[in-house]
């Protein structure tokens, strides 16, 4: 009993702690690191917990919880997890970069995307607010390569014939929606190897 009461007694103490933290916070990476106050949130845990309760909770109104932030500082910052760290470290061919370099070459990326785009003559979906365009910040661009290594390890690991048969034995029953359509997630787990066992169970 004792040591249930101890360890809810701390997480209280860690809650209050976030919330002095995330109501001083004047950028978004002040944010991020005051939700990691809190014991096992992590870099990643940490700000994605801080997104799903920003724009899930609170519905976009960062006054709530942080009255002082400065929203446009996710141009230029974001915590990152493993994907898209990858990405990064492939698209700039470096065996190690530390998390500010991480950082500032992801928010490279969002700032030049548009011109990148243009060059390639591709139209990206941009969100429109009062007609006009919200441009990709940092936190954006997280999100973005995170899918993407999702793709590409769906890409590497199931190749043709592992692709062949997720799609063979998937698409008409999720056509149909007699089951549900996988995840990207779901689909980077499986191997050329593996799919038919797992499409199987799906």
């Amino acid at each position: 009993r004792r040591l249930v009461d101890s360890y809810y007694d701390q997480r209280l103490k860690q809650i209050d702690s976030v919330v002095a933290e995330l109501a001083a916070s004047e950028t978004w990476k002040e944010a991020c690191a005051a939700v990691q106050l809190l014991s096992g949130a992590g870099q990643f845990v940490g700000g994605q917990g801080l997104l799903t309760f920003a724009y899930g909770v609170c519905k976009s109104d960062f006054t709530k919880f942080a009255p002082r932030l400065d929203v446009s500082s996710m141009e230029e910052f974001c915590s990152f997890g493993p994907g898209p760290k990858n990405m990064v470290l492939a698209l700039w061919k470096a065996k190690r970069l530390d998390d500010e370099e991480v950082v500032a070459r992801i928010a490279w990326l969002a700032k030049n995307a548009d011109a990148e785009f243009a060059k390639l003559g591709l139209a990206f979906p941009y969100q429109v607010k009062d007609g006009r365009r919200r441009p990709l910040t940092a936190v954006d661009m997280e999100h973005s390569l995170c899918y993407f290594s999702r793709y590409l390890s769906a890409h590497d690991k199931l190749r043709a014939a592992g692709a062949a048969t997720v799609y063979r034995m998937l698409s008409g029953p999720v056509t149909s929606k007699s089951c549900p359509r996988p995840s990207i997630k779901w689909l980077s787990t499986l191997t050329a190897n593996t799919a038919a066992d797992r499409c199987r169970s799906w």
